[in-house]
């Protein structure tokens, strides 16, 4: 038997918790359950759920830390705001997973079950915003710390993106790194190809300096 099949155990003791946080905590194990046993949801919900959860973390961030508590237009403007990105996740995964013998909606499905990581990202920068009386004064000689947990959590997801297709997708190891970084050179290839052509690169890196 190979790895990808031992990886599924005979009882989910984390059951209770979200799928997000038991992929967090044992992603080759949740990854082997959630494939092998899917949910009865409909096709079109298991395709759409998770980029509406991405969606919902982006809204409720943008509005902790900019009005200090959760205000509903506020989180709705924030992911109409962010939509393109989650549409552009999709997109690329759909293009790295092309010709692999899984639904799109169950691959975008198994994929977002990974995003714990950034949503923990979210989670302490929120609660840095929130739990300091000036937020901006607090986070300005964090910068780097700041973003050296972005990058952290980037391999983080980076790791469980391998992971969901290697044991989610049943892939063979060199097909699912591959896959992988075509994945996160796709996306943020387009995010700073984007950021180039509309002239909004350079304004970001001097506010940094």
């Amino acid at each position: 038997m190979n790895d990808v099949a031992a990886s599924a155990p005979a009882a989910d003791a984390g059951s209770a918790w979200s799928p997000e946080l038991r992929v967090l905590l044992r992603p080759r194990a949740t990854y082997a359950r959630l494939r092998a046993a899917p949910d009865d949801a409909r096709p079109l919900w298991r395709g759409v759920r998770g980029p509406l959860l991405w969606l919902l973390v982006v809204g409720a961030f943008v509005s902790f830390t900019t009005a200090g508590r959760l205000v509903w237009w506020e989180i709705l403007l924030s992911a109409s705001a962010w939509a393109f990105l989650p549409l552009l996740q999709v997109a690329w995964l759909a293009a790295a997973t092309a010709r692999v013998p899984v639904p799109l909606a169950d691959r975008v499905d198994l994929w977002f079950r990974g995003q714990a990581p950034i949503y923990l990202w979210f989670l302490a920068l929120s609660a840095l915003c929130l739990f300091t009386p000036h937020a901006r004064l607090a986070i300005e000689p964090l910068v780097f710390p700041i973003v050296l947990a972005l990058a952290a959590a980037i391999g983080w997801g980076a790791y469980l993106t391998f992971v969901c297709l290697r044991v989610g997708f049943r892939l063979g190891r060199a097909s699912a790194l591959l896959r992988t970084l075509g994945f996160y050179v796709g996306y943020g290839g387009t995010l700073v190809g984007w950021y180039l052509v509309t002239d909004n690169l350079q304004p970001l890196l001097a506010a940094r300096t």
